[in-house]
């Protein structure tokens, strides 16, 4: 009996392994050719025009409906990876949702493509859930998961979860490896490097990132090999052997001859300034920086490399003693950092605008932006809590707990596992609810700080721009001959008639008329108001955003208490709408979220 019940298991196991295979082979056939060659250009790496002909080539031949949403979730993933992702996630938004629900490939797939645009979104926690919930399924494809994996070791580095980062990048290499993809198990090798960097273990940095250089010299992608290269820069840069550094920035010159990419240049010359401002050669770091920001800019790695860039020419300028030129870039690395919104570069941007306000000693200016600075630091801190709560929701790490359990499960009882996980989940929600209640009572204390320096800030650059108009009127009227000064006395008069009987708040301002009021012609009324680095709207929306927090701040006035729509009004804002943007982006906050904190109980 016992052997015939053996005989019996044995052929439903033959039975089910023969089905697995049936299934597997189906899978492989499932696609058209094209799209399994696009999809495997993609996981290649730096192929995207491949990809999106092969993608083309399937949508032409092969026009079903799921054909066509992978087609389309792909064309999503190279969009992104040519620096486009808002124009990425549109794409991923306009697929049907819950026409592909059904089948958990594609949603894998799906959430896959997803994951990777939220984190060139710089979304790290929902990038983190959403990669977490595609490495759970083994039948998945190799290289996605080990892509997955890389991910979601990069954002755990990022914010110093070193050891999970690790572990993750380490998982990576082993998909990467199965799937015979020497390039990618390279690519990890060089984000290994940056993370030995980053804890000082400078010896190993450099084995990982010499493995790395190997690996793509062989395979000849010079793409990858300028990035290598641009970390061997930081590298020598962090040991200050500056000759090694500019060694392997004319390397990556050399690299950037191979393409046509604007954001590598502007990579390069931002390093290039960087050992310049270190050896002290500050006119030629100044010549690099301004070639940055000479560049285009359409792509947000490019728009940050602009910021870092204005904050490298306003060091430079300190140390030339020049410091109106430092801080007037200080002033567009602020204003381009708060549009950004990234917390980190509106921390750098803040402290390098305080520094310069220090070395033209105004001191009380100085402690505002260094304050405002500390405020975006705490942000930036209470955005990675965020992403350290996704770290115990996602799947992942309950997956990884079960990998542990499965090694231990035969010297230890299920009872064990139990309690363990019991205890996890207390932790869990006791970990949650000290986070949330931390968030939550942090939270107005912020915005009411925040209030108070946007309003600190203003009256003081109120005082400094009166002071500044003093000093300067004297000195305009010997040299008038000079065309920088001819313009610079035309922007005067410009804010000279806005500021007369409040000007800036009639509605229908334009170039054309207020040129017409100061006896001038748009070109050179225009030109005078760029060469202060300003458009002319976002000018007359300074005034009037000063103007409102004026009239909210009074709280002895009756229109600080009128509708915000009426105040928009009254400042001269054809719409609330238009009101709202401009607010938000003076003060970090809209109208009614700073109403609301300003007149805030204690």
């Amino acid at each position: 009996m016992d052997k015939t019940f053996d005989n019996k298991i044995f052929y439903y196991i033959v039975f089910i392994l023969s089905f697995t295979v049936f299934i597997s082979c189906e899978k492989e056939i499932k696609y058209p050719e094209s799209l399994t060659s696009a999809i495997d250009y993609f996981y290649l790496e730096n192929h995207n025009e491949q990809v999106l002909a092969e993608l083309n080539k399937t949508l032409a031949l092969h026009p079903d409906k799921e054909t066509t949403q992978l087609c389309k979730i792909f064309i999503a993933a190279s969009i992104c990876e040519k620096d486009k992702c808002d124009s990425a996630a549109t794409l991923l938004q306009n697929i049907d949702i819950m026409s592909i629900q059904p089948n958990s490939e594609l949603m894998l797939w799906y959430k896959s493509i997803k994951g990777l645009i939220l984190f060139r979104q710089n979304k790290l926690s929902q990038a983190y859930s959403l990669l977490g919930q595609t490495i759970t399924n083994k039948e998945f494809n190799n290289k996605a998961i080990g892509l997955n994996e890389r991910l979601m070791a990069r954002i755990c580095i990022s914010l110093g979860e070193y050891k999970k980062g690790i572990e993750w990048l380490l998982l990576s290499s082993e998909h990467f490896s199965n799937a015979g993809m020497q390039k990618s198990d390279a690519i990890n090798n060089k984000i290994l490097g940056r993370y030995y960097m980053t804890t000082g273990n400078y010896s190993e940095a450099l084995k990982k990132f010499q493995l790395a250089e190997k690996v793509m010299i062989k395979s000849n992608d010079k793409l990858e090999l300028f990035y290598v290269y641009i970390n061997f820069i930081d590298y020598y840069l962090k040991i200050n052997d500056l000759s090694k550094a500019k060694y392997y920035a004319n390397l990556c010159f050399l690299q950037c001859q191979h393409y046509t990419d604007n954001q590598m240049k502007t990579l390069v010359y931002n390093n290039m300034g960087e050992i310049e401002f270190k050896q002290q050669n500050y006119e030629a770091a100044i010549s690099f920086f301004q070639k940055t920001i000479a560049l285009p800019t359409n792509f947000d790695s490019g728009k940050i490399r602009s910021i870092n860039a204005h904050i490298g020419l306003s060091k430079n300028f300190v140390q030339l003693k020049q410091p109106v030129e430092a801080l007037r870039h200080a002033k567009v690395a602020q204003s381009l950092a708060n549009v950004s919104g990234i917390k980190q570069l509106q921390f750098e941007a803040n402290n390098n605008l305080a520094q310069c306000y220090k070395v033209l000693k105004m001191d009380r200016l100085a402690y505002c932006y260094l304050d405002t600075a500390v405020l975006n630091l705490d942000s930036a801190f209470h955005e990675a809590s965020q992403t350290t709560k996704a770290f115990y929701e996602t799947k992942a790490d309950l997956v990884k707990v079960a990998s542990k359990m499965e090694h231990l499960k035969q010297q230890q009882k299920k009872q064990h596992i139990m309690y363990l996980s019991v205890i996890m989940v207390l932790f869990i929600l006791i970990t949650l609810a000290f986070i949330i209640f931390r968030l939550q009572h942090s939270k107005n204390e912020f915005l009411k700080e925040l209030v108070k320096k946007n309003v600190e800030i203003i009256e003081e650059e109120r005082r400094f721009s009166m002071t500044l108009q003093q000093q300067i009127l004297p000195r305009k009227a010997i040299r008038k001959s000079a065309d920088n000064e001819k313009s610079e006395m035309l922007f005067n008069q410009l804010t000279s008639w806005l500021e007369t009987e409040k000007r800036f708040t009639q509605a229908e301002l334009s170039l054309e008329l207020v040129a017409r009021e100061l006896n001038t012609n748009r070109e050179y009324l225009s030109r005078a108001i760029n060469d202060q680095n300003i458009h002319f709207n976002d000018l007359i929306n300074k005034y009037r955003v000063q103007e409102a927090i004026q009239i909210l701040t009074d709280s002895g006035k009756k229109n600080a208490h009128f509708k915000l729509s009426y105040i928009a009004n009254k400042v001269g804002f054809n719409s609330n709408s238009a009101f709202i943007d401009a607010f938000k982006k003076k003060t970090g906050l809209n109208p009614a979220e700073f109403r609301k904190n300003l007149y805030a109980p204690e």
